[in-house]
């Protein structure tokens, strides 16, 4: 009997899990559990606050400040990641962010 993947983690408020669909490599959904909202604008500030905290964007990001994707939906190339694949990005993304917050 195998054991379920390790594609998903708790941080905080939030669950994360690593999206199959890797057109950015690291693609995860984030969900806020406390609450559920349709949309993170829905949050009071307090949650909002927390969220965020949970999901770490540096100002080194080239992109910081504005959406990841740089094409529309249409124009992405359709990488499709393995289980595997899924599984050591999600180990390397828990490590990172707990470096990046103990740093």
């Amino acid at each position: 009997m195998s054991s379920a993947p390790r594609t998903n983690w708790r941080r905080g408020s939030s669950f994360a899990r690593v999206k199959v669909a890797q057109a950015y490599r690291g693609t995860c959904a984030i969900v806020y559990d406390p609450a559920h909202v349709t949309r993170p604008s829905e949050l009071p500030l307090e949650q909002w606050n927390r969220f965020c905290r949970d999901i770490p964007r540096y100002r080194t990001d080239p992109r910081w400040g504005r959406p990841i994707w740089t094409t529309s939906r249409d124009d992405m190339t359709q990488v499709l990641a393995t289980i595997e694949e899924c599984e050591e990005l999600a180990r390397v993304l828990r490590e990172e962010v707990a470096a990046g917050l103990s740093g």
